[in-house]
C-alpha cells in the first residue's frame, strides 16, 4: 500500500499525536468539550494503529483505529479518535476542500488495503460512534460510505448527596470471576461483545444479598473540560453554573468529573437494586454524576435504567441518541436485530 507522502502509520503513539489529542476539542457544534484523561486513556489502548498526517515534524491530524478480535470470530477496527489541528480545521475554504481531498485519498487507500488483508487481524468491519452535532465525524461518516447501524442512548443519573447502601461494595479479586461469568451470560450473544475494558483492572462494583453477588458494573472515573454547553448562551452558562447551589455539584465546567459505568449484570430485573448500586458508586466515589450508554434495541437495559429516578440530571443534561455507524467489507457481519454491546471506555 502506498499512501500519500504526508501520511503515517505507527502501531505507537508518537508524542505529536498524543499533544494534538490532548488539545482537541470535540463537539463542533451546541456543546464544545475537553477530554483531560486523554494520555492515559491512549496508554490503555488495545493493538491500536494510528493513521496520521505528519509536516515539518508536526502533527496536523489523526485517525486510530483499535484492532479487535471478537469472541463471535469477527474482527473489527474501532474508530477511537479522529482529529484534525486547529489551523488545519480552520483554512480558508479552498484550501480546506484540497486538504479533505487529499485525506479523503489517503484514507480510501486505507479502507481498501485493510480489507485486502493488508493488516493484521483483516477487519470485517469498521465502526465508530458520532454524536449528531460532531461536522468532523459526520463529514467522515458521509464520505466514505459508513452507514448508520443503530441508535445509542446516553443514559444519566445525578444524586446531590448519593448514599452508600450497605449491600455495596467493591469487588475483590476472587470475586472478578463470578463477574466475568455472569457478563459473558449475559452479553454473549450481543454484537460488538469486546469485555477486555469492562474486566480490565478494578473497580467493579457489586450488590449482595449476603455473599451472594446479584448485580454489577464496571466504572471509570472521568475527568472533562466543559468549554460551552448548548444553546445560545452556551459560553456564559460555564460562567455561571459553578456559582448555582446543587447544580454546580453535578457540572463543574472547568473540571467536570464524574463515573461512565458499563458491563451491567443482575440476575434480578429489579431498578430498585440497580439504582442502590450506582447511587452507591457515587458514594464511594465521591462523585455526583453519573453516565452509561446502551443499544436502543437493548431490552434488558431498557427494562431497567428507563425506571429509575435521575435526579437533576434529567433536567440539565438532555437525552441524546449517537449513532452507531459501520462500513462493512461484506454486507451481513453485523446483524440489525441483534444489540450491541457498549463499553463506556470507548466514548470517554
Amino acid at each position: 500500500m502506498q499512501l500519500p507522502s504526508v501520511f503515517k502509520l505507527s502501531d505507537r503513539p508518537e508524542p505529536g499525536i498524543i499533544e494534538l489529542l490532548k488539545a482537541t476539542r470535540l463537539g463542533t457544534k451546541g456543546a464544545t468539550y475537553r477530554h483531560l484523561d486523554t494520555e492515559k486513556r491512549i496508554n490503555e489502548l488495545v493493538t491500536p494503529l494510528f493513521l496520521y498526517i505528519q509536516r515539518r515534524e508536526k502533527v496536523l491530524g489523526n485517525i486510530t483505529f483499535c484492532r479487535r478480535s471478537l469472541p463471535t470470530s469477527v474482527n473489527v477496527f474501532y474508530i477511537r479518535y479522529f482529529a484534525f489541528d486547529r489551523k488545519w480545521s480552520a483554512s480558508e475554504e479552498q484550501e480546506k476542500e484540497q486538504k479533505n481531498s487529499l485525506f479523503k485519498k489517503g484514507l480510501d487507500q486505507f479502507f481498501q488495503a485493510a480489507f485486502e488483508g493488508q493488516f493484521t487481524p483483516t477487519p470485517d468491519l469498521f465502526y465508530a460512534y458520532i454524536e449528531p452535532n460532531n461536522t468532523r465525524s459526520l463529514w467522515m461518516a458521509k464520505n466514505f460510505n459508513f452507514q448508520t447501524h443503530t441508535q445509542i442512548v446516553t443514559w444519566s443519573m445525578s444524586r446531590n448527596f448519593p448514599r452508600h447502601h450497605k449491600q455495596v461494595r467493591l469487588l475483590t479479586t476472587g470475586e472478578k470471576e463470578q463477574y466475568h461469568q455472569l457478563l459473558t451470560e449475559q452479553y454473549r450473544e450481543y454484537a460488538l461483545f469486546f469485555p477486555h475494558h469492562t474486566l480490565k483492572d478494578n473497580p467493579i462494583i457489586g450488590y449482595f444479598e449476603g455473599t451472594s453477588l446479584i448485580a454489577a458494573c464496571k466504572i471509570h472515573e472521568v475527568n472533562w473540560q466543559i468549554i460551552r454547553l448548548p444553546g445560545k448562551n452556551g459560553k456564559l452558562l460555564t460562567q455561571v453554573l459553578p456559582f448555582i447551589p446543587f447544580v454546580n455539584r453535578i457540572i463543574r465546567p472547568s473540571h467536570h468529573r464524574f463515573l461512565a459505568a458499563e458491563g451491567l449484570v443482575s440476575l434480578k430485573k429489579d431498578p430498585t437494586i440497580i439504582a442502590s448500586l450506582l447511587q452507591s458508586a457515587l458514594a464511594i466515589t465521591k462523585t455526583n454524576l453519573l453516565l452509561t450508554w446502551y443499544d436502543e434495541k437493548d431490552i434488558f437495559a431498557q427494562s431497567l435504567y428507563p425506571h429509575i429516578k435521575r435526579g437533576l440530571a434529567n433536567y440539565l443534561l438532555p437525552k441524546q441518541n449517537v449513532a452507531l455507524v459501520t462500513k462493512e467489507r461484506e454486507p451481513g457481519n453485523l446483524s440489525t436485530n441483534t444489540p450491541c454491546y457498549v463499553s463506556a471506555f470507548d466514548l470517554i
